[in-house]
């Protein structure tokens, strides 16, 4: 009996590589606020992004902090971002 591949790996899940994760927060960042930010200023650790920026550029993070998190779950079909810093 044989048994399609999808169905065998369809109970495991597969995240996104940190660097992936990263540059779609660049860009959904730099599309958002309207700021580029650079991709080394950028962290992704256990579901949180982390921006490592001015006090000014965090607020405006915080600001659109569900916008940008809703386009990331849009662009990011599997990885899971819980939080923006």
């Amino acid at each position: 009996m044989e048994i399609p591949i999808d169905k065998i790996l369809e109970k495991y899940t597969v995240s996104a590589p940190d660097r992936s994760v990263r540059q779609k927060a660049v860009s959904v960042i730099s599309d958002v606020v309207g700021v580029s930010v650079s991709f080394e200023s950028v962290s992704y650790q256990n579901g949180r992004i982390h921006v490592d920026a001015s006090p000014l550029l965090r607020s405006q993070l915080h600001i659109h902090k569900e916008v940008i998190l809703s386009s990331l779950e849009k662009e990011l079909k599997k990885a899971r971002v819980k939080d923006l810093r």
